[in-house]
């Protein structure tokens, strides 16, 4: 639109001597450099409409929010999040100062996982899962499993696809399914928060690129 109004000027003027050149380009270059800077603002507001867009069609954690709950009612005993009220297994502390000793250790390592760990992952998962690493599929380790979670959607869907999410669901998946651009499909479940595959089956479409299942589930603990 800008560049169709600087033509539309120029056409309306005049040839001019040539002793005013100098002031015809001095007032063609004000002019460029004036829709220069509307047409980068008006892109930079589309751009910031568009990431507000997204982050508005996100919803809020919920932990802040039961925390913000909790320190208003003293005295309150949370249900809300589980964590880990344990320390680490006695052996993996006694191995990190090795670990961290070995200043290769500092450096870039393969982007899936580190080899020595890659063994006993694929050990482990074939010995208690019953799950044999192949040509068909194989282990990415990342810093943590909603990192995982996103990394595996954004490789397999493209904005406008499906995510099938199974209800009650971790509210962390949906918040990154619709931060991503996708569109989550809520299925419900039983009672005792199990599955229901005549269900899962129904809420299927072209569009579907995912059904996301947990077991134990979270954040019911139920087990398929």
């Amino acid at each position: 639109m800008y560049c169709i109004m600087l033509m539309q000027f120029m056409k309306t003027i005049k040839p001019l001597p040539f002793n005013k050149y100098r002031l015809y380009i001095f007032t063609y270059t004000i002019i460029t450099q004036v829709l220069y800077y509307l047409i980068n603002t008006n892109y930079e507001l589309q751009i910031m409409n568009y990431e507000l867009y997204r982050l508005h069609a996100v919803q809020s954690p919920i932990i802040p929010v039961v925390g913000e709950l909790i320190k208003n009612s003293p005295g309150t005993i949370s249900l809300g999040q589980g964590v880990v009220h344990y320390s680490p297994a006695p052996e993996a502390i006694e191995i990190l100062p090795k670990f961290l000793n070995d200043s290769t250790n500092n450096l870039y390592k393969a982007v899936t996982i580190i080899p020595e760990l890659l063994t006993v992952l694929t050990a482990n998962l074939s010995n208690f899962n019953g799950i044999d690493i192949n040509r068909d599929n194989c282990i990415v380790v990342t810093a943590d499993s909603n990192i995982g979670f996103m990394n595996a959607i954004l490789a397999i869907t493209s904005p406008g696809d499906e995510i099938i999410l199974n209800i009650p669901y971790y509210f962390n998946h949906e918040m990154a399914i619709t931060m991503a651009g996708y569109h989550p499909v809520l299925v419900a479940t039983t009672e005792d928060y199990q599955l229901i595959p005549e269900s899962i089956a129904k809420a299927i479409t072209p569009k579907t690129h995912a059904i996301v299942t947990i077991s134990p589930k979270n954040p019911t603990g139920a087990v398929y």
